[in-house]
């Protein structure tokens, strides 16, 4: 925030600036042409007596009249409370008071007659960690090539944003504080992105893994109805996996369970009031420790029921068609797993190649430790000579079919079902693990045991994200410490990255991502899913789009038919062994 004393030599510089309805907003320009406006506050901060309250719009003045949008805004307290910065990052400490949004826009110059469409996204990280400011989500490229806006929302995190509180003040619990929060920053949107050139009635949301879900959930929540209109739901499954199994809300355990252990924790016995008066909030957090004994996964921070945002779980809204956007890509990566962050794969994240890790034995240990009595099913469907003897390629392909892929394909038909218009995808390209030679530039983890380089087919969960904004950095957490890795893309990937960032601008501007305009002209027809019936999905890579029809379809049916016998409770159970073993890999899933 800016003093008026300070006001003048902004001004003097100048710099750009727009006015909202708190005051003037000043931010940054580029050489690419792009404008930034940085950190800019949606809602009143939850801090001191508003931790734990339901997010309302700021409607307080900037003090002196200008907020200074040069610099990015804190991200919201982590759940581990470790370090994300990275050297050379521009991003302040966590802190509570993280509600804020950063927008970018083209050029004064070079922006047309017409408002441009908005673009929403909302990170992921597992409801419990990540940040809207990662270099990962440099939006400049997207927004120069495609002539849109981009808006990036920070919400808050693990116990802070979805611990559910019996004494909850209004109503409802507060288990989906979290989720609320962007709906505020959608509802600041409405009323102010107007003056920075934007249309408040085209907007898009899009996200990535847990970033996807809240989306998932935004779509079934009446007060998000009329905020949006299309989405991009990026491997985050609307109803988790397997099929038909939503991830939360959570419902086997009440929210006064989970109230009562969190305050334990802390020695509070005041309720609402207590937790509140704790000086430390990164101490307000749900390790694994609070969950074990409830049955809750640690690192999936899921929500809890809150009648402020849906009344009954989304995945059974979703089966009864109450979707209210129109129009909507869905899909996923190749190897879209996240097991290898839990240490249930044959090999754990971030450990050097281990050839005995990749045999039958291996293979037997985690198809038990994952879907127990189901495992002798599971390995018929997955035989490794399938897989080239590879128990790890066998037991991620399994775990991505199962917990990613094949959920978001139900989602699609759902939302078909209802009327929406669908496109699918599969993101195929390779990047290299974090251990790899040139390593960094992916979230891939469970590609540890595989050279660099050696499949054009292992995209693991994430990788797309940088193909979609077109940032050649990454912000490398899983390599050992927080870094900002250089990611030069190819020829060929730039191409990828402007032809992927087309088809989502596509959708954005008309609802369709065949349409015109921007940037990665040329690229492959994507045809609607289900239409006359045929299933038909676009598997991205470099080289352009190659549709396939019923992709993963026998993978699916499987997993449909042994629904039954592999449950969310049953893989949470998993993910806890694993955690009190000393497994659990201090990284979030997305």
């Amino acid at each position: 925030m800016l003093s008026p004393l300070h006001l003048a030599p902004l001004y003097a510089f100048g710099l750009p600036r727009v006015r909202t309805a708190q005051g003037w907003v000043v931010g940054s320009r580029a050489a690419d042409g792009v404008e930034r406006f940085a950190g800019i506050p949606f809602a009143e901060q939850p801090v001191g007596k508003l931790r734990f309250a339901r997010a309302s719009l700021s409607e307080v003045p900037f003090p002196g009249g200008v907020h200074d949008g040069r610099l990015p805004g804190p991200p919201c307290i982590q759940n581990p409370a470790g370090p994300i910065r990275a050297p050379g990052s521009e991003e302040p400490p966590q802190s509570e008071a993280c509600l804020h949004l950063t927008l970018w826009r083209p050029a004064a110059s070079q922006e047309p007659a017409a408002p441009l469409p908005v673009m929403v996204y909302i990170f992921g990280g597992g409801l419990c960690g990540g940040s809207a400011n990662v270099v990962s989500l440099n939006a400049s490229r997207l927004v120069v090539r495609q002539q849109v806006i981009v808006v990036s929302v920070s919400y808050r995190l693990g116990a802070l944003g979805f611990c559910p509180l019996p004494d909850f003040p209004g109503g409802g619990s507060g288990g989906m504080n979290g989720i609320y929060d962007i709906i505020v920053a959608l509802r600041w949107l409405k009323a102010n992105v107007a003056p920075f050139g934007g249309d408040p009635g085209n907007v898009m949301l899009f996200g990535q893994s847990s970033g996807s879900y809240a989306i998932c959930t935004l779509c079934v929540a009446p007060a998000a109805a009329g905020l949006f209109s299309k989405v991009a739901l990026q491997s985050g499954p609307c109803l988790g996996g397997p099929p038909g199994r939503g991830w939360g809300p959570v419902t086997s355990v009440s929210p006064s369970a989970i109230a009562r252990e969190v305050m334990a924790q802390l020695n509070v016995t005041s309720g609402i009031e207590g937790l509140r008066a704790v000086r430390d909030a990164t101490r307000i957090q749900w390790p694994s420790r609070y969950m074990e004994d409830l049955d809750v996964a640690p690192y999936f921070s899921a929500y809890f029921p809150d009648d402020a945002v849906v009344r009954s779980p989304p995945a059974d809204l979703w089966a009864a068609g109450a979707i209210h956007p129109r129009a909507m890509l869905v899909g996923g990566t190749s190897k879209d797993g996240t097991a290898a962050f839990y240490g249930t794969a044959p090999t754990l994240g971030n450990i050097a190649p281990d050839p005995a890790q990749l045999g039958d034995a291996a293979y037997e240990t985690a198809l038990k430790g994952a879907w127990g009595a189901a495992a002798r099913a599971v390995r018929a469907h997955y035989p490794l000579s399938r897989f080239g003897g590879s128990a790890q390629a066998a037991f991620v392909q399994a775990d991505a079919d199962a917990y990613v892929l094949c959920p978001q394909t139900e989602a699609a038909r759902m939302a078909v079902a209802a009327g929406v218009a669908v496109w699918h995808y599969e993101f195929s390209h390779f990047m290299p693990s974090p251990t790899a030679p040139g390593g960094g530039c992916d979230n891939g983890v469970e590609l540890d045991v595989v050279e660099a380089g050696a499949s054009a087919t292992w995209a693991t969960h994430g990788a797309e994200v940088r193909y979609v904004f077109g940032s050649e950095q990454n912000h490398d957490t899983l390599s050992g410490r927080p870094r900002i890795a250089d990611c030069p893309f190819s020829p060929a990937e730039r191409r990828l990255s402007d032809e992927i960032g087309a088809y989502w601008a596509g959708l954005a501007r008309e609802g369709d991502p065949n349409s015109g305009g921007g940037a990665g002209g040329g690229r492959a027809w994507w045809p609607a899913y289900g239409a006359g019936a045929n299933w038909t999905s676009l598997v991205l890579g470099v080289g352009g789009g190659v549709a396939r029809a019923q992709l993963h379809g026998s993978a699916c049916n499987f997993w449909t038919q042994l629904g039954g016998e592999s449950t969310w409770s049953t893989w949470s159970a998993v993910i806890n062994r694993t955690s009190r073993a000393g497994g659990l890999k201090e990284a979030h899933p997305g």
